[in-house]
């Protein structure tokens, strides 16, 4: 067996409940394996055991053996030569994963060099054909680009060219296609799929998106509290699952066929947010202009829901950030009911900064790590006229956290004590602290699981209707635009190639690739699956 995992446990010092609690599981060459759970749920503690890589007060206990060779306990020398030779890893967050300091060809470089796949100084055409391998353009041009230059989806797709560069047997794959689009995501899971099936790797899929595990794997173990609830054929956990946590993991994964798509608030009032003819460029590598977004006209009404789709890199980020005034447009204006909008935030009067707020696609890396949840609502609110008094303050961020329905018992926790759910809602209540008018959710659910992701999207529609808050939301999850869109925008390569309300959109989409994005997203039913698995297991 290529990985023998038994009764797995991992506590840190000090907190009263362990991480993992007892989990076994084995995978064999040319297996796949789907791990799910809630987040918190020990779905990354695992992962992180496996490789060796959990900090120092974690304490771990039971058997990881790869190929027979026993892992817990052994000195780092020693795990060096399973890392990434034998054993692979694809991080959830590859911002935090990559070198910032070094190009993405020299980190494959390192890679390729120390594992012997590529002699030094000729390494240039096999790490760009790991690049090409994942699907990202131009992999000639990124080799020489930094980590920060990549669109979040580009940089997930060069962090699973690392995890491959040295050919491993096994890959532990952590959220690997959180923040790409549904055609690119379709496209990687392609890959290892064709890797395990011709080179026998193992692959252990950790994902809270059930559509990719119901297409992708063959097995799954569904974990809650840190314990193993289920475990079984995929197909057969997905039509008679046992336990109730799984029952309502799959009752929470959205899908196209699911409720109707909202109608829109408009009654023809005019908008609330416009961008009329934006045009945003940026300069690449090597100093030349590059097209972000480009002519770009949109409206948003009071009350009403824009959603944004597109693949990775197409511009919706770029959008946000001109809306925002992080980045100034080249050409072009935004309006705020009729008022144009100075393009840089610092030139916007703190009024008009208040009136458009923005929730960010990493609560983790959008949070202060150093300041208390308090203080993290304290600060906002300290530039609000009416909330200056230090008590009427603290009352008003114990009722935001109230709003975005977490316990005031959170105030004194810091960013890295919350689940990513906890956090993602501190973030949104950050924004709500303000009172705005329009909030711009860029990618705000997707790290999170099914559970956690539907609570926000709740949140969100309740604010909506309660103070007619106006809504642009960019993701690249069709199936969680459907449930909380009024009207969708579909971007690519910067532009909008198709606009219009969210019922017609998927009914009848208009533009070939419209229908592309829609055909390529997962399925959360094996028995729905367009084509078998490239290996089954039970063959």
């Amino acid at each position: 067996m290529l990985l023998e995992v038994d009764n797995l446990a991992v506590r840190y010092r000090g907190s009263p409940q362990p991480a993992v609690a007892g989990v076994s599981f084995s995978l064999g060459r040319g297996e796949s394996l789907g791990m799910v759970g809630a987040s918190g749920s020990g779905k990354t503690q695992t992962a992180l055991a496996i490789m060796g890589l959990l900090p120092a007060h974690a304490e771990v206990s039971g058997s990881v053996r790869c190929d027979g060779a026993e892992l817990l306990g052994l000195p780092e020398r020693e795990l060096n030569r399973f890392r990434a030779r034998r054993i692979g890893m694809v991080f959830q967050d590859p911002a935090s994963a990559l070198n910032p300091c070094l190009t993405i060809g020299r980190q494959l470089a390192l890679v390729l060099c120390t594992h012997g796949v590529a002699r030094r100084g000729r390494w240039r055409p096999a790490a760009a054909a790991l690049l090409e391998r994942v699907r990202l353009p131009e992999p000639q041009r990124l080799l020489d680009v930094y980590p920060h230059q990549l669109s979040g989806g580009m940089r997930q797709r060069a962090m699973i060219a690392l995890a491959l560069a040295a050919e491993p047997d096994l890959l532990i794959a952590d959220e690997p296609t959180t923040a790409l689009d549904v055609t690119v995501q379709a496209g990687i899971l392609a890959v290892l799929r064709e890797l395990e099936a011709r080179a026998g790797i193992g692959l252990l899929l950790i994902t809270h998106d059930l559509g990719v595990i119901a297409e992708n794997t063959e097995r799954m173990l569904v974990l809650h509290g840190g314990r193993c609830v289920e475990a079984g054929r995929t197909a057969d956990v997905f039509r008679a699952s046992a336990a109730p946590h799984t029952r309502a993991l799959i009752a929470a994964a959205p899908r196209l066929d699911g409720p109707q798509a909202r109608r829109s608030p408009r009654d023809g009032q005019p908008p609330l947010l416009a961008l009329e003819h934006v045009t945003v460029s940026y300069a690449d590598g090597a100093g030349r202009a590059r097209m972000a977004a480009e002519d770009v006209s949109l409206t948003v009404a009071r009350g009403e829901t824009l959603g944004i789709v597109g693949e990775s890199g197409s511009g919706k980020t770029t959008l946000a950030r001109a809306i925002t005034g992080l980045r100034a447009p080249d050409a072009g204006r935004v309006t705020l009911a009729g008022a144009v909008l100075p393009a840089a935030a610092r030139d916007r009067p703190p009024a008009l900064r208040r009136r458009v707020q923005m929730v960010f696609q990493d609560p983790a890396g959008s949070l202060d790590p150093a300041m208390t949840v308090r203080e993290i609502l304290d600060e906002p609110l300290r530039y609000a006229e009416s909330r200056r008094d230090k008590a009427t303050r603290a009352a008003a961020a114990a009722a935001l956290l109230a709003r975005v329905r977490l316990d005031a018992t959170l105030l004194e926790r810091r960013p890295h004590e919350l689940s990513n759910g906890q956090a993602q809602r501190v973030a949104l209540a950050r924004a709500l602290a303000c009172d705005p008018a329009v909030l711009v959710c860029d990618e705000a659910v997707a790290a999170l699981d099914g559970t956690a992701r539907a609570e926000i999207l709740s949140l969100l529609a309740h604010e909506q209707e309660a103070t007619g808050l106006a809504l642009v939301f960019i993701t690249h999850d069709l199936a969680v635009v459907r449930g909380i869109a009024h009207r969708i925008a579909v971007m690519q390569a910067g532009r909008i190639c198709e606009l219009a309300d969210a019922e017609s959109l998927f009914r009848q989409p208009r533009h070939p690739y419209t229908r592309a994005l829609l055909d390529a997203v997962p399925v959360p039913d094996p028995d729905a699956r367009r084509g078998p698995l490239v290996h089954d297991s039970s063959a």
